[in-house]
């Protein structure tokens, strides 16, 4: 299968993509566009950015086709052995993991608009990109001329996505033998000398934890946004991150969010595209592949994208003690985790995608994946004395023959927990991961072991700390967005999306929490419009402290064996 991606008018935001398939021997071939892209398990309905598709004989002869799914499309050979098809794909969005055309870039992720034969899915490919002679191209696949590429099968061309631009900014570090591109687009420049080194201390890390790494050479590709943006998507050599304001990607927090994003995308090497549930191996992309495994491959993988920031001195420990503060805000401030665990929150992202669904609904696989790592590393850890860890579970399925050919499944992974622990696990996985049982004793006993406490300090607003909801601002008025369960709200009849228009029957005019200080007695009357509606509930208070801020500190005076047990979790730190 060759193809040839060329566009016009890049202000239309049309590629023009021609496809060929030669030694055609069947009267019927079938043409397929992936439903989904690995990375994100939920349909993506790519074929609606297809326009003008037609197939043609090697003459130029129109061959009679019919659509028989929403993204399968059947052609009638008429005995040609070689069909070519066109047609145009919309690349309009630019994040991390779609295509965009504009005057300055041509950004394909080749899964949303390449067609591939089903019975020739592992024949080789070549791409052949018609660019601007000042472009140059970023991407992971193997170069066999100037904007000419070829992938070994259908698998390698779409996992390795492309930028070209005549803007590219590239440097290079090596790890091991391994080369490291960063490649940058937009607007914003990195500082070179810092990047390459907190990238390389990091990139070695996580090299030393697998004792090896998957691929010969290794792209990070950014695209830095003029907005505020956080995007990562992993790839087999590559990763694509979109990442903004790009020209502030250097201030601080800015640049602690970035270095956060791009270890988490590199330890995908690993944990995905080399080890991967049995489930998608290999990737079908024309239906769900379903999998309860999201909590490792999303939980893990965040887990230790920040752990290995800390351990190679990248973060400090505040830097990381506040990144893992932010994950516990996230774990407390859903109450979908006690409802559906994180494994079948997993399964359902087929079901609703990555936003939070219905109120209170499901877990998330990446901030109760990532609870259910540390809790598992740290159970570890105290079962065997800190001389075993989480590290050695993934490393051990990295090293497994089986598991890189056919991947793993739910019983293997827990039964190579098992092995490392030296001891049953059936409890943990039982009521943490198949089960919506609360984390709090488990989180508590674990950062007690590491000699640290997690503390609830007050909300920052009135109205999260004394009633229980949390609001969205939109051309100044108050929507609630979220309810503390039992809180004032809950409990008074207030309902997400109802706006809160008055305290006390005083009209609120952006003064919101100088009111409800004001008026915070016992009880407080709230006006709020429902449904194009005015109303008014009565609410009873009490002296709880809902939604509040979660902080991990030090305790006062940790035990030489708490601060044994840190120092190993953390690596050695001079």
């Amino acid at each position: 299968m060759k193809y040839t991606v060329s566009y016009q008018r890049p202000w239309h935001q049309f590629v023009d993509i021609e496809m060929v398939i030669d030694n055609i021997t069947e009267p019927l071939l079938v043409l397929q566009l992936p439903a989904w892209r690995p990375g994100r398990y939920e349909l993506g309905n790519f074929a609606r950015n297809i326009r003008k598709w037609k197939a043609m004989d090697g003459n130029g002869n129109l061959l009679t086709y019919r659509k028989v799914t929403k993204d399968r499309w059947e052609v009638d050979t008429n005995g040609a052995s070689t069909v070519l098809v066109q047609y145009d794909y919309y690349a309009s969005q630019m994040d991390a993991g779609a295509c965009w055309l504009s005057e300055s870039q041509l950004y394909i992720n080749g899964v949303h608009c390449f067609l591939y034969v089903p019975d020739c899915i592992n024949h080789q490919c070549e791409l052949e990109l018609k660019l601007p002679d000042n472009y140059d191209v970023a991407t992971g696949l193997p170069s066999v001329g100037k904007n000419t590429f070829r992938g070994s099968d259908y698998h390698q061309l779409v996992d390795c996505p492309f930028i070209a631009s005549a803007n590219l900014k590239h440097d290079v570090y090596e790890i091991q033998g391994v080369k490291f591109h960063l490649w940058f687009q937009g607007n914003g420049m990195p500082a070179w000398d810092k990047m390459k080194k907190d990238f390389a201390a990091f990139s070695q890390v996580q090299y030393a934890t697998m004792h090896s790494f998957p691929f010969s050479e290794y792209h990070f590709m950014t695209q830095l946004t003029d907005q505020k943006f956080y995007h990562g998507v992993e790839h087999a050599n590559s990763t694509v991150l979109a990442f903004g304001p790009g020209i502030n990607i250097m201030q601080e927090e800015n640049y602690i969010d970035y270095l956060g994003l791009a270890s988490h995308e590199l330890f995908h090497a690993w944990n995905v595209k080399a080890v991967r549930p049995a489930e998608m191996m290999p990737y079908d992309y024309a239906r769900e592949n379903y999998s309860r495994l999201g909590f490792v491959a999303e939980g893990l993988t965040t887990y230790y994208g920040d752990l290995f920031l800390f351990r190679s001195h990248v973060y400090n420990v505040d830097t990381y003690l506040n990144e893992l503060s932010k994950v516990l805000q996230k774990h407390y401030d859903n109450p979908g985790r006690l409802n559906l665990s994180v494994a079948d929150s997993s399964f359902d992202t087929w079901l609703d995608g990555y936003v939070a669904g219905v109120p209170g609904r499901k877990s998330s696989i990446y901030t109760e994946g990532a609870l259910c790592a540390f809790m598992l590393d740290i159970f570890i850890r105290r079962q065997t004395d800190n001389k075993h860890s989480l590290d050695e579970v993934i490393r051990s399925l990295y090293a497994d023959k089986q598991v890189l050919e056919s991947g793993y499944t739910e019983a293997m992974y827990i039964r190579a927990a098992e092995q490392v622990a030296g001891t049953d696990l059936s409890w943990f996985f039982i009521d943490h991961v198949f089960g919506a049982k609360s984390y709090d004793k488990l989180l508590l006993e674990s950062f007690n072991y590491l000699g640290l406490k997690m503390v609830a300090n007050a909300a920052p607003f009135m109205h999260e700390k004394v009633i229980g909801i949390k609001l969205q601002q939109n051309n100044g008025s108050h929507m609630v967005r979220a309810l503390a369960p039992g809180s004032p709200a809950d409990e008074g009849g207030l309902a997400i999306n109802d706006v809160i228009t008055g305290i006390n029957n005083y009209e609120i005019r952006g003064n919101l929490n100088d009111i409800i200080a004001f008026h915070s007695k016992h009880k407080i009357l709230v006006s709020f419009h429902r449904n194009g509606r005015e109303r008014q509930v009565e609410m009873v208070l009490n002296d709880d402290n809902y939604f509040p801020q979660y902080a991990l500190e030090f305790i006062d005076s940790p035990s030489p064996a708490q601060a044994s047990a840190f120092a190993a979790w953390a690596g050695v730190r001079n």
